[in-house]
């Protein structure tokens, strides 16, 4: 069964093949259905709200392997779903989700909570790339807070995981430099100045400077490591000396 458009050229426009297999579109024939579909729509098929203008469309491209689910007013706004095949030529097997948000709202995955009748964000990925996972019960403004500071991922109420691995932007940010020949260790006597003036150890932040600006994994592991190894230098120094006066008490005892 052929429907066809004889205002512009007697064109096909909707195709029912002898196996009951269907087409949809504009100049559409029995080659154009897809193999194993039942029903195939040829380009696009959109869903229209007139009281806004707002144009919504699902659309498949079967070169390419994807399928889309859009809705925005013009190529540039809007979000959308997209799910590329293994033939698309750009992200192949790939599941994208984004928006064309002019405001940089980004791309929001919510939970409407009914008894508060409030939108809580389960995770926002921001224009720039930052991704904020605001935690348990809180809302899209305290998701957009989150976002002003400098880090590329907040989570809010802590992590849980088995495992973590930092990584170091060079040999230098770690603390073997204390080995070193050249490095200028400390008089025990002037730690014990610096110690009671400030009540924490040099070059290692204070608990008011951890409470306002929280810690960075690396840097603090390698302080700390600073201060193991200068540690380990006073003991191995101590020992030295204690092995001198050893040596020395021997002699006047012969």
């Amino acid at each position: 069964m052929v429907f066809t458009n004889y205002a512009d050229g007697q064109t096909n426009n909707f195709v029912i093949s002898q196996d009951g297999h269907g087409i949809f579109g504009n100049n559409t024939n029995l080659g154009d259905i897809v193999n194993g579909d039942n029903f195939t729509v040829k380009d696009v098929m959109g869903f229209y709200d007139p009281s806004d203008a707002t144009y919504r469309a699902i659309h498949g491209n079967t070169s390419a392997g994807e399928l889309v689910l859009a809705a925005k007013t013009t190529s540039s706004d809007g979000g959308w779903m997209e799910l590329c095949g293994t033939a698309h030529t750009i992200y192949p097997g790939q599941i994208r989700i984004g928006s064309y948000g002019h405001d940089g709202a980004g791309t929001l995955i919510m939970n409407w909570d009914p008894t508060t009748s409030t939108y809580y964000t389960g995770l926002e990925v921001i224009n720039n790339g930052k991704v904020v996972i605001p935690g348990p019960n809180r809302s899209i403004s305290d998701a957009n807070a989150a976002t002003a500071n400098n880090y590329g991922l907040y989570v809010g109420d802590g992590i849980l995981t088995e495992m973590v691995r930092v990584a170091l932007h060079t040999t230098s940010d770690w603390a073997d430099y204390v080995f070193a020949d050249d490095y200028q260790l400390m008089p025990l006597s002037k730690v014990a100045e610096y110690v009671k003036a400030n009540n924490h150890l040099p070059d290692v932040p204070s608990a008011e400077e951890v409470k306002k600006e929280g810690i960075d994994m690396a840097t603090m592991d390698s302080k700390l490591l600073q201060k193991i190894e200068e540690l380990t230098l006073y003991v191995i120094a101590q020992d030295k000396r204690i092995d001198e006066l050893q040596k020395k008490l021997d002699e006047k005892q012969k």
